[in-house]
C-alpha cells in the first residue's frame, strides 16, 4: 500500500540484482496507533502517484508482477 516494497524491487533491480517471489512467505506488518488514524485510500492515492512519478514506466513494470504471479499462483 505504501509502495516502500516496490520501490525496494525497483532498485534492486535497476542495481543489476534479480529478484524473486517465496508463495510460501508470509509478511507480518506492524502499525503505529498514528497510521491507523489515517484515510488508507488517501495513502494510496497519495504513494501511487509519488511512485508513477519516480517511475514513468509503473504501471507496466507492476502489471508484470501481477502476470507473473498470477502466473506462478496457477502452477
Amino acid at each position: 500500500m505504501n509502495y516502500e516494497d516496490d520501490d525496494m524491487v525497483r532498485r534492486l533491480e535497476n542495481a543489476g540484482w534479480r529478484v524473486a517471489v517465496s508463495l510460501d512467505s508470509w509478511v507480518y506488518h506492524h502499525y503505529h496507533l498514528s497510521r491507523l488514524a489515517m484515510n488508507p485510500g488517501d495513502s494510496y492515492r497519495r504513494n501511487h502517484q509519488r511512485f508513477c512519478q519516480k517511475y514513468p514506466d509503473a504501471t507496466e513494470w507492476i502489471g508484470e508482477w501481477q502476470r507473473d504471479l498470477e502466473k506462478m499462483y496457477r502452477e
